[in-house]
């Protein structure tokens, strides 16, 4: 099925394309990256497939829908939350990570990212960057959106978030690296994972998490072998 593509606007590096359904804004991308240059945002009023984490469904209408394809190296892993992150906080509104890939204010879901690289003969050719933010709360999951704390139009979130991202694409990465750790909610935890407890150090420049037993061993936990929030121990 082709969806209608619209393309809205610029805004500094940034070329904005929207429609008003989709199957996945991160899907369509993944089948038409070619066509597009690096940081072109596509965004969707409404997703009929979207999709976080575990293959977890996001179609909510009313919130801001988008993903930003990125052809480069750098570690949007990092760089997404914590721009994320310093928006949501220019706004007045408390948020923190919680790794590897959610947004959290007041002990519950405010966004989501899911990242997805594409390769090509070994060669990856790009990163899709998908991104759902409650705009409204969702109480039968736990969720709260942008307008429990005040009125914002989606663009200006939007634009809130870009303007971030850029200005940390221009800090040291051990800056970024720093802030990351300092304002994620599971650094300096204890974990449990595999049968042993595990103290969350650090985390690497790919994502994952350094973590050390109780005897000082240093292991590193990738995103996909570990469900976080079932296997953090209660403080």
């Amino acid at each position: 099925m082709e969806y209608p593509i619209s393309f809205l606007k610029r805004f500094l590096s940034y070329s904005f394309y929207y429609t008003d359904i989709i199957d996945s804004t991160n899907s369509y991308f993944k089948r038409e990256f070619s066509h597009f240059e690096t940081d072109s945002v596509l965004i969707a009023k409404k997703q009929t497939s979207g999709r976080g984490r575990y293959d977890r469904k996001w179609e909510d209408e009313d919130d801001l829908l988008f993903s930003l394809l990125k052809k480069d190296d750098n570690r949007y892993e990092i760089l997404l939350p914590l721009s994320l992150m310093r928006a949501l906080r220019r706004q007045g509104i408390k948020a923190f990570i919680k790794w590897p890939n959610d947004i959290y204010v007041d002990s519950k879901k405010l966004a989501g990212i899911l990242i997805e690289d594409i390769f090509q003969n070994q060669k990856r050719m790009c990163q899709i960057i998908g991104v759902g933010i409650n705009m409204t709360d969702k109480d039968q999951i736990n969720g709260i959106g942008i307008h429990h704390f005040k009125e914002m139009d989606k663009m200006v979130m939007l634009e809130e978030l870009l303007t971030e991202l850029n200005l940390l694409l221009s800090l040291p990465f051990k800056e970024v690296m720093e802030n990351y750790c300092k304002n994620n909610l599971i650094y300096h935890r204890w974990i449990s994972f595999c049968g042993n407890n595990y103290f969350v150090e650090s985390f690497t420049e790919e994502g994952y998490l350094l973590v050390s037993d109780k005897n000082h061993q240093n292991r590193i936990i990738k995103t996909d072998e570990i469900n976080i929030k079932e296997s953090l121990i209660k403080s």
